[in-house]
């Protein structure tokens, strides 16, 4: 039986195997080198990971947004780095598919799919992050060709990464907004380079770096969309990169339950499992609670996935709600593992670190809470 005839719940059973046998092994490694096998992404290419959302003429398995939640879920559990090394690879997929003309999805998806191509989407600036009206990154927009000039710093999958969306400024929209337009930039292309990788203290291996472009020349054809779109791309692109990352903090709560669970069973003081202490399992119990408080909230978003106009409003409260829940979950497995969930190498300290950039990654906390407001206040009651 062949990857793409599988049913959903096959599908996600062959994810958790592949996730067992293969992303597991190379974890601890990959934290501690800061460096992410690129051979891993031709795997999960043939396994069906790279193309969960996109149409079977391009080589994907068209099972839906709700179980592509549940893939990058299922990864982060090992590895939250290649869990939104994922995400940021399905944030161009989706860009392409609902912005690109069909040459560029003929060109590219299929590389994308099958992993023979790493995507990455470059916005975020040294100086410019969640206000994109400071993006300075600028383009000129010839009749052939277009020219590119600027930095961008934080870019996920940047030190590996072979096609970048990126994001810039074409003009003065007046009133201090800048017209943003969306380029695809491939490495190959001249002016374009990786210049510095960034040592982030988790979610070590994502290939964080800082990208220049001077004067980098690449075809008219790769504007994605019209000139002046790049505000709605962008928009789009985070909604779904808001869900990965509370889709990515899930999965990290649950390893992270599961992890105390074993311990305090297995550890023992004054003659009895560390379990067995109110003040322990009523701890266990309420992470327990948050976990699934935060899987029904999660469920309930992706259900309105394409369907549901105040998507933005629930994307942002899960967002905010769920990696907020890691953080705090991944710091009581920390502290019920004692001294030894301080040790360098130990996964709940590596889970530690890693949900705390969940909660900047794709949109901090804060903006979450600005986002919320102002759709509030359009909305009324919820």
């Amino acid at each position: 039986m062949t990857t793409s005839s599988l049913s959903k719940t096959e599908f996600l059973n062959e994810v958790g195997k592949f996730v067992s046998e293969r992303i597991a092994p190379l974890s601890r490694e990959i934290d501690e080198r800061n460096e992410f096998p690129k051979l891993l992404y031709k795997e999960m290419g043939e396994k069906g990971i790279l193309g969960v959302t996109v149409p079977k003429k391009y080589g994907g398995r068209n099972y839906g947004f709700p179980i592509y939640l549940k893939v990058v879920e299922r990864v982060a559990r090992e590895s939250s780095a290649v869990a939104a090394s994922i995400a940021t690879h399905e944030m161009l997929t989706y860009i392409l598919l609902k912005h690109g003309t069909e040459k560029q999805k003929e060109k590219y998806l299929t590389s994308l799919v099958n992993g023979e191509m790493v995507g990455g989407f470059a916005m975020t600036e040294p100086w410019a992050g969640s206000d994109v009206n400071s993006i300075s990154t600028s383009a000129e927009i010839r009749e052939d060709t277009i020219i590119i000039d600027g930095v961008k710093k934080f870019i996920s999958n940047g030190t590996f990464g072979d096609l970048f969306g990126v994001v810039v400024k074409t003009g003065e929209l007046g009133k201090g907004r800048a017209e943003l337009s969306f380029v695809l930039v491939e490495k190959k292309d001249p002016g374009f380079k990786m210049e510095e990788k960034l040592d982030l203290s988790g979610n070590r291996g994502l290939g964080v770096a800082k990208l220049v472009f001077n004067n980098c020349e690449v075809e008219r054809g790769k504007l994605v969309g019209e000139k002046g779109e790049g505000f709605k791309i962008i928009m789009d692109a985070l909604l779904l990169g808001k869900l990965s990352y509370a889709a990515i903090a899930l999965g990290l709560m649950e390893e992270a339950v599961n992890l105390c669970l074993s311990y305090t069973r297995e550890r023992k003081q004054f003659n009895q499992p560390l379990f067995n202490f109110q003040a322990v399992n009523f701890t266990i119990a309420e992470m327990a609670t948050e976990f699934e408080a935060s899987k029904a909230l999660l469920e309930k978003v992706a259900s309105k996935w394409g369907r549901d106009e105040n998507l933005n409003f629930y994307a942002s409260v899960a967002k905010l709600f769920i990696t907020g829940k890691a953080c705090e979950t991944a710091l009581k497995a920390v502290q019920l593992h004692g001294g030894r969930g301080y040790l360098r190498g130990e996964k709940v300290e590596k889970l530690y670190r890693d949900a705390k950039g969940l909660e900047i990654g794709e949109g901090t906390s804060e903006i979450q809470k600005r986002i919320i407001a102002r759709e509030l206040s359009k909305m009324g009651m919820v």
